[in-house]
């Protein structure tokens, strides 16, 4: 028996990262809005059973199930893709400009498909809230990959990697330092 590829095995721990964030983010968003689980439910309706009219959609356990296998399922086909794309770039390191160009799309290509399935639920749920969803679930994603793959970002960085670590570190360092600096009373 053959051995998987490891990019196989890294693509869909890494689209399951990213289908994890997402949800994740929905749920926060969704509860602080005081309707638990509504954008699952929404976007399933509207993409697995071409409901019109979101008002008449309840929240339902079965389409949020649906839902969330589909969006993990499509979420571990994209990381599959990057992680071929990333493998691809070590051995060939202009190729990194093909994976960054593939995050892009894969960006735009998703809202392209919310807009054009979704379109009636839209108004339930904000555009800017899918695309923070999406960012975070990009950047989970890639964090992944870095960890994974450290000459990664030394090949993105090149000799700012170190400087960009120290300007990070320096940073925080000081932020936390002013934070906790006693301020003298106003007069």
């Amino acid at each position: 028996m053959a051995a998987t590829p490891r990019y196989l095995r890294e693509g869909v721990i890494a689209g399951l990262i990213g289908a994890t964030i997402v949800a994740v983010w929905f749920l926060i968003y969704d509860a602080a809005r005081g309707a638990p689980f509504r954008t699952p439910t929404l976007l399933g309706s509207a993409a697995l059973r071409g409901v019109e009219n979101p008002q008449a959609v309840p929240v339902s356990t079965g389409l949020v199930v649906e839902y969330t296998v589909l969006h993990g399922v499509v979420f571990a086909l994209v990381g599959i893709l990057i992680a071929f794309l990333i493998v691809s770039a070590q051995r060939q390191p202009a190729r990194l400009l093909m994976l960054v160009i593939a995050l892009l799309c894969f960006e735009v290509f998703f809202l392209a498909v919310v807009v054009w399935l979704a379109r009636p639920v839209l108004d339930d749920v904000a555009w800017w809230a899918i695309l923070v969803g999406n960012v975070l679930a990009a950047g989970g994603m890639v964090a992944y990959f870095f960890v994974g793959h450290r000459a990664l970002g030394r090949a993105l960085l090149g000799p700012r990697s170190r400087v960009a670590r120290e300007g990070l570190v320096s940073g925080a360092l000081l932020y936390g330092s002013c934070s906790t600096t006693p301020r003298p009373a106003r007069r």
